[in-house]
C-alpha cells in the first residue's frame, strides 16, 4: 500500500510538471498567434479607411480644381437666388460668397453651396440658364425657348423613371434632356450625344437638333 501511494504521488508530480512545461511552452505561441491574427484585421480596416478617405478627398480636390473654375470674370450673372439651395440672395451680391465658373460669376449664400456646386455643376446649371457645349465649354442661353422632347418612360442610362416635372435635366441645343438620376446619366449622355439623341426622338439635321418627324 505504501508503494502504491508513493507511485501515485510520483505520477501526479510528473504529470503536473509536464502540464506546466506545456503551458509555458505553448502560452507565448498562442498569444503570438492571436496577436498576429488580430493585427491584419486592424491593419486592413485602417488601410481601407485611409484609402476611402484619400479617394474621396482626391475626388473633391480634383473637381474643385478642374478647368473652368476661377479665372477672369466675363459675365456677372447677378443671380438673385442660390442655385444650390434656392435661398434668396437679393440685389446686394457683395455680401455673399461667389465663384467664377467658365467666366461666369455666380453668387451663393455661403461657401458650402460653392463646394456642392463644384462637385456637380450640371446639376444646377439649368437654374442659371447655363448650358455645357459638346466641346466642354459653357454658354448662357435663354431657357424659356427650350422645349421638352419626347421622353422615354425610363432613363436610358440608369433605367429609373423619368419625372418630366422634376429638375433632373440639362439644357442641350434647344431641348431639356431629362434623366432618371444625377448618378452620371448626364455625363454618359454628353460623352456621345449624337448616339443618344434617338432615345429622346431627336436627330441632328443641318447642324441643328430637331425632333424626328
Amino acid at each position: 500500500m505504501k508503494y502504491v501511494l508513493s507511485f501515485v504521488a510520483a505520477f501526479a508530480l510528473v504529470a503536473g510538471a509536464t502540464a506546466i512545461v506545456r503551458v509555458q511552452a505553448g502560452g507565448p505561441d498562442e498569444a503570438t498567434q492571436m496577436e498576429k491574427g488580430n493585427a491584419p484585421k486592424d491593419d486592413d480596416h485602417s488601410q481601407h479607411g485611409k484609402k476611402d478617405e484619400h479617394s474621396d478627398h482626391g475626388k473633391d480636390e480634383k473637381e474643385e480644381k478642374s478647368p473652368g473654375w476661377d479665372g477672369k470674370v466675363k459675365v456677372d450673372l447677378k443671380n438673385k437666388t442660390d442655385p444650390v439651395t434656392d435661398a434668396a440672395i437679393g440685389d446686394d451680391h457683395d455680401k455673399h460668397a461667389h465663384a467664377v465658373f467658365h467666366g461666369f460669376q455666380i453668387h451663393f449664400t455661403d461657401d458650402d453651396s460653392i463646394t456642392r456646386f463644384k462637385r456637380h455643376p450640371k446639376r444646377y446649371m439649368q437654374k442659371l440658364e447655363l448650358e455645357q457645349t459638346l466641346e466642354g465649354g459653357v454658354v448662357k442661353v435663354d431657357a424659356s425657348t427650350y422645349v421638352t422632347p419626347e421622353l422615354p418612360d425610363e432613363c436610358p442610362f440608369c433605367a429609373m423613371k423619368i419625372d418630366p416635372d422634376g429638375e433632373i435635366y440639362i439644357l442641350h441645343r434647344g431641348f431639356r434632356i431629362y434623366f432618371g438620376c444625377w448618378g452620371g446619366c448626364d455625363t454618359k449622355f454628353l460623352k456621345d450625344a449624337a448616339a443618344n439623341y434617338a432615345h429622346y426622338g431627336l436627330i441632328d439635321k443641318d447642324n441643328r437638333l430637331v425632333k424626328k418627324e
